[in-house]
């Protein structure tokens, strides 16, 4: 600061000064007191008492000055402008109780956030938080991966079996298409990365039904409704099986077996691996944002949202705190439409700063 050096230059000159004056003293008890001496004595006295009053009166400004910064400088450095901040939690292998065939995977989590101080007078304080959540979990549906129509019929020198062997759950290049319990997943230190890829990277055509085949079936003489993402109806007409062309032919329905009380709907395979994008994993994302107040580091308010597309779950959020001494309590409120599960769910919590 400022004001610090010249406070500090001013100190040393007053120092100086009296060491001057001390000195002055010392020789005027060793000299012969005559009427010269004495009036040079006074002379020079009067000189550094002069200077000494004028840094003194310099040193009252100074001081005001200084305590201004001081002040200032406390309130900067005391400010978080922005932090960022990344956690990764639950890293582990599968969690079995009884069979390791039937483990799932450790919900390993990445979460994301970031905070920023918007405004800060000493007194007032506003923040804005936002974080990011995402399970590094990696399951792959049953799917096509060499783009052939089957879900794996090789065996693993990449010998053709057939697509109903049990056995035979690989496909041409020896990778493994097919298993029973209907997924796969990647052990834990491949799906910190892969968690990332495998909703549109990898993989192929999805096997809805399960049959181990891609497609085969197609609306014959009826109109194509889609119900839902990748359901479609087949209104006054049938499906129809399309065995009797290749998989690559153009006429080879791209809709799977057949189902529901009527065997009216279908689900689309062929294709769906094209249709894939990197939004489905961001789509797979918790996010929160909020705004908070603080009064004086001792009274909060708070306002938030949630937004968790895949969960369904978009909702308000609203809290506060208090901080007295080295005590804290904190209420929130997630709001929501009446019937919400996450409606009118409260939080409390207490902390003690040790």
């Amino acid at each position: 600061m400022e004001s610090f050096s010249q406070l500090d230059e001013r100190l040393v000159s007053i120092v100086e000064g009296m060491d001057q004056l001390i000195n002055s003293f010392d020789e005027l008890q060793v000299e012969e007191i005559i009427p010269s001496s004495v009036e040079n004595f006074e002379d020079s006295t009067i000189v550094i008492l002069d200077k000494l009053l004028f840094e003194l009166l310099e040193i009252e400004s100074i001081r005001e000055n200084f305590i201004t910064e001081t002040e200032s400088e406390e309130i900067q450095d005391l400010d978080d402008k922005f932090n960022f901040g990344l956690c990764i939690s639950n890293i582990g292998p599968k969690i079995d109780f009884i069979d390791f065939d039937q483990a799932d995977p450790s919900p390993t989590n990445m979460r994301l956030g970031i905070f920023a101080q918007l405004y800060n007078d000493g007194f007032n304080k506003v923040n804005f938080l936002f974080d990011a959540n995402k399970l590094l979990v990696t399951r792959y549906q049953m799917m096509d991966w060499d783009g052939d129509g089957f879900v794996g019929g090789y065996d693993e020198f990449g010998n053709w079996v057939s697509e109903s062997d049990p056995l035979a759950v690989y496909n041409k290049d020896g990778k493994k298409e097919y298993d029973s319990k209907g997924y796969i997943d990647d052990p834990w230190y491949l799906a910190i990365a892969t968690a990332w890829l495998d909703d549109w990277y990898f993989g192929g055509d999805i096997d809805h039904d399960g049959n181990r085949k891609i497609g085969g079936y197609s609306c014959s003489g009826g109109e194509l409704i889609e119900k839902t993402l990748e359901e479609f109806v087949c209104k006054d007409g049938e499906w129809i099986e399309t065995d009797y062309v290749e998989f690559n032919d153009s006429e080879y329905g791209v809709y799977g077996k057949p189902f529901g009380p009527n065997k009216d709907k279908a689900k689309k395979e062929k294709g769906t691996g094209d249709n894939r994008s990197f939004t489905k994993e961001l789509e797979e994302m918790v996010y929160n944002v909020g705004m908070e107040y603080w009064y004086t580091d001792a009274f909060a308010l708070r306002a938030g949202y949630i937004y968790d597309f895949e969960g369904k779950i978009f909702n308000p959020t609203f809290g506060a705190g208090i901080r007295l001494l080295q005590y804290g309590f904190d209420f929130g409120y997630t709001a929501g439409e009446q019937g919400h599960p996450r409606a009118n769910t409260m939080f409390f919590s207490v902390n003690i700063k040790l």
